[in-house]
């Protein structure tokens, strides 16, 4: 839609580029439907009872498509039959599917992530805590360097809400401070806490958080637009607090969690048994209960270094470009797609640095660009790069501190992008021109009338001061004659 603006130079010029680019902007139309695959994936996506789409992603779909004008027919289809159906161009989109290699060569994938898992918030015993908004103040024990400290403190900075951090060595930690009282509230992920809340005597909360690596999908080659539509909301929404998407994250807050009452019972029986055992049982007990732990943890770091495969994964297999850069602008790490965009291998980017890439003309821009990654945390901006052919070309990059120590941006090549945009603007400045060049000659066109006008009143008037003086000789004539 940006392009059309381009031609609102005059009237009958918007006009025309309506009916050009009608044909390719046409979603918005009373006669067009998005068809969108949905299959059962309760809370992300799904069918309730009355066969009404409900889910996270739905409200999102749902949401974009009011503010744009969207009519959408959700199309129901078991998982395997939607992908194909999306292949096929049966549906035109399809929410909820993860990125992979192979994916990519059937589909297109919008570029900002929208859900994959979640993190969980667990109440110490006698905290109740039932929004986001009352851990405002809150102790909060999250493992640190993890993926749930990372994206809790975002979700909390989206929110405006403060809490005071109390950082862990492990998952167990963080439970077991939640427990003596050191912290309020611990966070980890739902498959550790669902499996050990109770045994630490937690209570589970509704709040759950921590939404990535699924998108929206579209049949390679086509309806990019909607993919391009969906990430400027998903950005708007998520660097705004008390958006609708924070809004909707809120309101899919729960989770159903397969216990039998009679496991909760056994939990507590034991634990009164405890409490009056012989001191050689209660050191013995105690014995078997490290053990026990020991193992747990195990458990859990297994899950973590899953955890970190899956994201290793989605590194490697990402759509766009990822570098990872020192605080020196040395880089550290690069994914398949960089190395794609750039033309250099991974073992040269690795010895390479930002300004290294970037045209000596633009050393100042990436300088201020990357401090404001130093000083704020986060900074977004377009830079011309230079590809291992001596090419220049254009990239937007959106890069996020990690540590002190360790930053992280996102590409994406836009050339091709901004070479419309160059021969948009050429155009509208061509027609700029020639309306300019059109209206100057009709105004000299206007004044050459309006001066034969004058003049042709003007002879009018004298032909009529001539004719009535003729009629007075000719009577004066008379009247001597007689």
């Amino acid at each position: 839609m940006e392009y059309l603006k381009c031609r609102k130079t005059a009237l009958f010029f918007f006009a025309l580029a309506g009916l050009v680019a009608g044909p390719f902007f046409g979603y918005g139309s009373p006669d067009s439907t998005i068809h969108v695959g949905i299959y059962q994936n309760p809370p992300k996506l799904y069918l309730d009872e009355k066969r009404e789409p409900q889910g996270i992603f739905v409200d999102l779909l749902n949401e974009i498509a009011r503010l744009e004008g969207w009519n959408l027919n959700y199309v129901p289809c078991q998982w395997n039959d939607c992908l194909d159906s999306l292949n096929n161009s049966k549906i035109d989109l399809l929410p909820d599917v993860a990125f992979s290699r192979q994916r990519s060569e059937r589909f297109d994938f919008n570029k900002i992530p929208v859900l994959e898992s979640w993190s969980q918030v667990y109440a110490a015993p006698g905290q109740n805590i039932e929004h986001f908004s009352e851990l405002q103040g809150k102790r909060v024990a999250t493992l640190k360097g993890s993926v749930q400290q990372i994206r809790f403190k975002r979700l909390m900075d989206g929110f405006g809400y403060s809490f005071r951090e109390v950082e862990t060595g492990s998952f167990g930690d963080a439970f077991s401070l939640a427990k003596i009282g050191v912290a309020d509230v611990a966070i980890v992920n739902h498959f550790f806490g669902e499996m050990h809340f109770e045994k630490f005597l937690l209570k589970r909360t509704s709040l759950i958080f921590d939404p990535t690596i699924l998108h929206f999908a579209v049949e390679n080659g086509k309806n990019s637009d909607l993919l391009e539509t969906i990430d400027r909301h998903l950005i708007k929404w998520k660097v705004t607090p008390q958006s609708f998407y924070y809004q909707t994250l809120n309101k899919h807050n729960e989770m159903t969690i397969v216990k039998t009452a009679e496991q909760s019972y056994r939990w507590y029986i034991f634990l009164a048994i405890a409490a009056v055992v012989l001191a050689g049982g209660i050191i013995l007990l105690l014995r078997k209960r490290v053990k026990k732990e020991s193992n747990k943890l195990e458990q859990s770091n297994l899950l973590l270094q899953n955890e970190e495969e899956k994201f290793r994964r989605y590194f490697e297999n990402s759509p766009f470009g990822i570098l990872v850069a020192d605080e020196k602008g040395n880089f550290v790490e690069v994914n398949p797609k960089t190395t794609l965009i750039t033309g250099y291998t991974k073992r040269e980017l690795i010895h390479k640095s930002i300004p290294d890439l970037i045209p000596e003309t633009s050393h100042k821009e990436a300088r201020e660009h990357f401090q404001r990654v130093l000083t704020t945390g986060n900074s977004t901006g377009e830079l011309p790069f230079i590809t291992k052919k001596g090419r220049i070309r254009y990239w937007t990059v959106d890069a996020v501190k990690i540590t002190d120590t360790r930053f992280i941006g996102f590409l994406n090549d836009i050339t091709e992008r901004k070479k419309i945009d160059t021969e948009l603007r050429e155009l509208k400045n061509d027609l700029e021109k020639q309306v300019k060049a059109k209206t100057k000659e009709l105004n000299e066109r206007i004044t050459e009338l309006e001066q034969f006008r004058e003049a042709t009143i003007e002879r009018e008037l004298r032909m009529e001061e001539l004719r009535q003086e003729i009629k007075f000789l000719k009577q004066e004539r008379s009247s001597g004659v007689e």
